[in-house]
């Protein structure tokens, strides 16, 4: 007997009945619409106005200008990383990168620190300490205790440091400016002065074609030493002259003391 289907019954393979979708697509789009939202959602938080950086705090500046500073803060918060992300948010600034470009920037700075905080960044900075003034020209110079230039010295600053001379030199930063025995012997001859002689050294004329140094003291008269030389020997040489030799009255007419041939001592008188 000939069988007839039941159209209406979900138990037959019914084409006119509504089939549902494949399972594997539907997963996928719905993985993707997550991602998405969740994509919307972390931007708007990442990039919401709350978090953005408006303002730059600045500690432990002594001798750099403020404002110097917070410009090339303000140049690493600026513009977009990858062309989409700009870079002037909590989570985005880069903080590395912004201390890096301060300490290539400024080689006054010994070290400093980024910290982010709500609405802003607090830069915390550490100054080296000038140990010499170098007179070029008209103008003077602040050096680290190696002899590199830190920065331009200001009207008055820098006068307790030693004094140093040295012609035929151009100024530039980060970069030795003063060969290392002619600071050694300068920072001796410095001492010695204060402790020894009782007289204070003005200004060290430098020579580094022939690694002299000349030490105007605050008496007028200048002293000539070698730094390629033992100070020291150079030193008692000195020593002996202005103590043993010349009295105090004596000093004020005396134009220099050459004490760089051993045993022997030359002076000139004004």
């Amino acid at each position: 007997m000939r069988k007839f289907r039941d159209f209406h019954s979900q138990t037959w393979d019914n084409p006119f009945s509504k089939r549902e979708g494949s399972p594997i697509l539907s997963r996928i789009f719905g993985f993707l619409a997550i991602i998405v939202i969740s994509a919307v959602i972390l931007y708007g938080f990442i990039y919401s106005p709350l978090l953005r950086i408006r303002k730059i705090e600045i500690l432990g500046a002594k001798s750099l200008d403020q404002a110097k500073i917070k410009a090339v803060v303000g140049q690493g918060l600026a513009g977009f990383e990858y062309l989409i992300w700009p870079k002037d948010y909590f989570f985005t600034a880069n903080a590395a990168g912004i201390r890096n470009q301060l300490l290539m920037q400024f080689s006054i700075l010994r070290d400093a620190s980024i910290e982010k905080k709500y609405g802003k960044l607090v830069v915390t900075i550490e100054e080296k300490e000038p140990s010499y003034r170098l007179m070029i020209g008209d103008r003077s110079y602040l050096l680290d205790q190696d002899g590199i230039g830190l920065k331009e010295a200001s009207v008055g600053e820098g006068d307790a440091l030693i004094a140093l001379m040295q012609d035929k030199t151009i100024y530039a930063p980060d970069k030795p400016l003063v060969a290392p025995s002619l600071l050694q012997s300068s920072s001796e001859l410095h001492k010695y002065f204060a402790t020894q002689v009782g007289v204070r050294d003005r200004v060290f004329v430098l020579n580094p074609s022939d690694e002299t140094i000349t030490v105007i003291s605050t008496e007028g008269w200048g002293a000539v030493l070698d730094s390629s030389q033992d100070i020291r020997t150079q030193l008692d040489s000195l020593s002996s002259a202005l103590l043993g030799k010349f009295s105090p009255a004596e000093r004020q007419k005396l134009s220099y003391i050459d004490v760089r041939f051993g045993d022997k001592v030359y002076y000139k008188w004004k």
